[in-house]
């Protein structure tokens, strides 16, 4: 009887802090997840609203433009994945002219982490691109424009 009760403590000291870990582990990957998920759903709104206005920052609404940044270049660090990705770097600034610019929202927040796995906290980042709209042109804005293009061949 000693023997089965020394047991039966034994495993209870072994598997309850396992199960507390356990479930601050999910705690902490179900506020991590979250974060990520806000953090995509505002800075895509903010690019978007970005992209609207031109890809000027001047009318975004509030609360866009302290947390996301914008550019109107591909941040450092930003991929789109290696297939379109090499062949969109590689178009550029030549497709830029035809296809028109792109604007680019970036949001970073942070989250902290447990104790237990080292504390501290870690950064999700949430980036988006999408082509701006360009400004309403006029028949002299074009022709400037051609012209500019011509004379610079020359």
């Amino acid at each position: 009887m000693k023997s089965e009760r020394g047991a039966v403590y034994t495993e209870a000291v072994i598997t309850i802090p396992f199960f507390i870990m356990i479930w601050a582990f999910l705690i902490f990957s179900h506020q991590l997840t979250l974060n990520k998920i806000r953090g995509n759903a505002h800075a895509k709104g903010c690019t978007w609203a970005y992209a609207v206005n031109f890809c000027e920052t001047g009318g975004l609404p509030a609360g866009c433009s302290p947390p996301v940044t914008f550019s109107n270049s591909a941040p450092e660090g930003w991929s789109r994945g290696p297939e379109i990705g090499n062949f969109l770097n590689s178009v550029g600034q030549a497709a830029s002219s035809v296809l028109g610019s792109v604007g680019y929202g970036q949001e970073q927040r942070s989250v902290n982490r447990p104790n237990y796995i080292g504390g501290r906290s870690t950064t999700v980042t949430a980036r988006h691109s999408v082509s701006c709209n360009e400004k309403p042109k006029t028949a002299g804005d074009l022709f400037r424009s051609l012209w500019s293009t011509v004379s610079s061949l020359f």
